[in-house]
């Protein structure tokens, strides 16, 4: 007969062992969650978090199904991994649908920027994916079975946080967390942003009937007979508030937009996300960021002015995705026209880098020049510019280096920061507004040669970090105070001010008002004194009734909140939710 003791000392080692082989495993697969426990800095909870929630995978272990089955359906994880790592340092958050749509949307030149991500994540796709294959093939893992230290390791991860928190919370909160903790992390957050990312997408590619049935009425007296018509939407790419010369920006970068006459300018306006495929579908339509997943599904404001008889038109430089159309460009579609300058990616008739180059703002002019050279009774047009986006040197033509930057030294500084590079950097980034403002002033010129009842209104989608930011310098996609503040400006001409001064007055009256842009789909409707089911008088500057309501802003990762609560006072990114 076996020494009892020394079969429970032999029974411990060996669960121990097998205890010890089950924490490597789960390294492995949980390495998105442990990763931000230690960088940039040391954060316990989220460590404890990540032992959560390998507790919970091996939870059904407990009731009988076998730990090899778990570990083995635990290879996507494996494989996903390296990507959720990848996501995480160039976003600080778990890939979420933004991130998909985003990675959809973006070129080689632009994901270029994220080449050392983009190789550390394939070398440590190649690691980990031979490191799990090695642990799946040890004997230790075949006939694997639960020791009694192994499930009270299990239980205790398992349990250990809502157990924790029922001290000073009620059931229903703890299970609110609960779920929140599991959607909001790897891999369940993961596999939720990429269904929601994949439900979008269809969205997006069968809105055709989006605008069926929708009734516009006007609001407004008609122009003085013989008048025309015409309204210009110009959205910014990557211009921040603060570099606004117009802002009062140290540097002039906006001299012709300030002496325009008719021009008024918007001092604090926010965007609802960090990224194109977040801000550009609220802009052009009621969508909020409350709302921004449903926005691919709702009229947009060319919808609406084609329902009231107007000719509308999109007309863009930045590249069309054709088949695999952009949560952006897909909106090109409600339009009567769509011009995509740059053509399609990869098939603009170039190869290597200059398949994906672009032609720049200027190009908008003689577009637009030639859409009202046709004399149409009434006009919407929205421009979609590449304004001040990375990269910055291809943004301007060598007549605006006004602030003298080298290219090649603006990408060196893109990957590694120095005080020259970051110089150069700040000096291309203004030379772009520097460009901005020449074709905005041209295009200005262009609706006032018309003798009508025209707008233009201009707002960036989103802004980007300076250089002196800590996280991302020269990048968008966070939320940070200067990524979030847009410029924005409406130029009214004389005869519209003349023919609808209710509107003006309003607008005038909001200059300094905190907004956000998510105003412009029902800023728009009252400008051309139009009205749909959709549009909202008290979320118009043009509009006497108008009224502020929180700012909402939603990260990369989802989290939805209230900029001036949680971004403005600090400066830097939001807060997530429960931990």
């Amino acid at each position: 007969m076996r020494n009892p003791i020394n079969f429970l000392s032999s029974t411990l080692r060996a669960d121990v062992k097998v205890t010890l082989w089950l924490g490597v495993a789960f390294v492995l697969i949980m390495l998105p969650n442990i990763f931000p426990a230690f960088w940039p800095v040391y954060r316990p909870g989220l460590l404890l978090v990540a032992l959560h929630l390998a507790g919970l995978l091996l939870l059904p272990c407990l009731f009988g199904i076998q730990v090899r089955k778990i570990l083995l359906l635990c290879w996507p994880f494996v494989c996903a991994a390296p990507i959720a790592i990848a996501c995480y340092l160039t976003t600080r958050e778990q890939p979420r649908e933004w991130f998909f749509l985003v990675v959809v949307d973006t070129n080689f030149k632009e994901a270029s920027v994220f080449m050392p991500q983009i190789v550390s994540c394939g070398l440590l796709f190649i690691a980990m994916v031979v490191a799990y294959g090695w642990l799946m093939s040890r004997s230790a893992f075949k006939h694997l079975k639960l020791g009694p230290v192994s499930r009270t390791c299990v239980v205790i991860c398992a349990l250990f946080i809502p157990l924790g928190t029922l001290f000073y919370s009620n059931m229903v909160k703890v299970w609110e967390a609960e779920v929140w903790r599991v959607a909001a992390n790897f891999p369940v957050g993961t596999i939720i942003g990429g269904l929601q990312a994949a439900h979008m997408s269809y969205q997006i590619v069968h809105r055709g009937n989006v605008a069926k049935g929708l009734v516009v009425k006007s609001t407004a007296e008609p122009p003085p007979k013989g008048k025309r018509e015409i309204h210009v939407l110009a959205i910014g790419e990557s211009t921040r508030a603060s570099s606004f010369g117009l802002n009062g920006y140290a540097r002039q970068t906006t001299p012709l937009l300030a002496a325009q006459s008719g021009l008024l300018n918007f001092h604090d306006v926010v965007a609802p996300g960090p990224a194109t495929t977040i801000s550009v579908p609220v802009i052009l339509t009621s969508g909020d960021a409350a709302s921004v997943q449903s926005s691919s599904s709702l009229p947009s404001i060319l919808n609406v002015f084609k329902k009231f008889g107007y000719r509308t038109y999109w007309i863009s430089t930045q590249l069309q995705h054709g088949r695999w159309d952009s949560p952006c460009s897909v909106f090109a579609k409600d339009a009567d026209e769509a011009k995509f300058l740059s053509g399609e990616f990869s098939t603009n008739g170039k190869t290597g880098d200059e398949a994906f180059d672009t032609v720049p703002d200027s190009a908008l002019i003689g577009a637009v020049s030639s859409v009202l050279g046709r004399g149409e009774e009434k006009v919407l047009i929205v421009l979609h510019t590449m304004g001040s986006h990375w990269v910055y040197s291809d943004r301007y033509p060598a007549e605006f280096n006004c602030f003298p930057s080298d290219p090649a030294i603006c990408a060196a500084a893109r990957r590694r920061a120095t005080p020259e590079g970051n110089e150069q950097l700040r000096n291309s980034y203004d030379n772009t507004i520097l460009f901005t403002d020449y074709v905005l002033s041209q295009l200005i010129h262009l609706l006032d040669d018309q003798g009508a009842v025209s707008s233009l209104y201009y707002v960036s989608d989103h802004g980007e970090n300076g250089g002196d930011t800590a996280v991302e310098p020269f990048k968008h996609g966070t939320l940070t105070e200067e990524v979030m503040r847009v410029p924005m400006c409406i130029w009214l001409s004389d005869d519209y001010q003349a023919a609808r001064p209710r509107q003006t007055s309003a607008l005038r009256s909001h200059l300094k008002t905190p907004l956000s842009s998510d105003t412009t789909f029902h800023t728009l409707q009252d400008l051309a004194g139009l009205s749909c089911p959709l549009f909202k008088p008290q979320r118009s500057i043009a509009n006497d009734t108008f009224q502020p309501c929180p700012r909402l802003v939603i990260d990369l990762g989802g989290h939805l909140g209230d900029y001036d609560q949680m971004i403005a006072p600090t400066g830097t990114g939001m807060k997530a939710g429960p931990p």
